[in-house]
């Protein structure tokens, strides 16, 4: 009995080591798969909250993996719009991603958001010159 036991809770304990936090859960599951973006993008999602540069830098590695995963795109220019504050990089991204993606409906849709905000962000710039 204990020959069973003993495998198994050991696996129990390594496998709640990993379910401690979201970025661990991603982190092993990048290990596990490394041909999947789907598992750089919701890494990438979580390590926003603690890195932006190593997130923004696991969204560069999930369009490496595969340059027509859309929502690495745009989750990128998000944070570079959003987090970074910088619309130029956001735009480009966006731009980069309709370039590469079939799935090119996220990509216009975040570039429309991006440019709404850089105008807004030019008018409120424009605005406290005055």
């Amino acid at each position: 009995m204990a020959v069973v036991i003993v495998p198994f809770g050991a696996r129990t304990m390594v496998r709640n080591m990993i379910y401690q936090s979201p970025v661990s859960v991603w982190s092993n599951t990048v290990a596990v798969a490394p041909h999947n973006p789907r598992a750089y993008v919701n890494l990438a999602y979580y390590l926003e909250g603690s890195d932006l540069d190593r997130a923004l830098a696991t969204y560069r590695q999930a369009i490496a993996v595969d340059p027509d995963f859309s929502a690495a795109y745009c989750n990128e220019g998000d944070v570079l719009a959003l987090k970074k504050n910088d619309l130029d990089a956001a735009m480009a991204t966006y731009r980069e991603g309709l370039a590469a993606s079939s799935e090119a409906a996220m990509s216009i849709f975040a570039a429309g958001s991006c440019s709404r905000s850089w105008v807004n962000t030019a008018r409120r710039q424009a605005i406290s010159v005055r």
